[in-house]
């Protein structure tokens, strides 16, 4: 698995200024590979710029938001992958999901229109919603949580949540 995403905006200034500006071509190749290899981004270069992409689609998908939406989606993130280790990553629907024991629990996605990350889950309206946090939006089946800021995200109850809904998956595989 690569680095976190974080690697990206810790990387060298150093780095980018000698890829920016490098003349000669082996010096821009050593740092290309670093990039790749350290931090685990291809960089490809368009219109003399140099673009960071993720070898990983759904990292991919975050790092192409706008602030303040890219780091809540970078927190969220972390905080399901550190709640439930077992949780897998994938790219659906062209967006991130998140499964646990190959059923879908969660995603993440900015709707259009919105200035939210909305962190939707799959069965949601089977979960219990105490905090009534979670919210339907004229959906049957998916009820989600919406963040508007990192001040906002209350992440314990968002790890509750998160718990609830793989104790379902886990009890309706049966």
């Amino acid at each position: 698995m690569y680095l976190s995403l974080r690697a990206y905006q810790r990387a060298s200034i150093t780095q980018l200024f000698m890829l920016q500006y490098a003349t000669n071509q082996a010096i821009r190749e050593r740092v290309l590979f670093c990039y790749q290899h350290t931090y685990g981004f291809k960089v490809i270069k368009q219109n003399k710029k140099f673009i960071f992409e993720a070898m990983n689609p759904a990292e991919n998908y975050i790092l192409n938001q706008k602030e303040p939406l890219q780091s809540i989606l970078l927190f969220v993130r972390q905080v399901i992958l550190d709640t439930i280790p077992e949780m897998e990553e994938k790219y659906k629907y062209k967006i991130p999901f998140y499964y646990y024991k190959g059923k879908p629990v969660c995603y993440l996605n900015i709707l259009k229109g919105t200035d939210y990350v909305d962190l939707g889950f799959w069965d949601g309206f089977k979960l219990s919603n105490k905090r009534h946090l979670l919210k339907a939006n004229n959906r049957k089946m998916v009820k989600s949580l919406e963040f508007k800021s990192l001040e906002t995200i209350n992440v314990i109850a968002l790890q509750e949540t998160l718990l609830e809904a793989v104790t379902y998956k886990i009890s309706s595989v049966k």
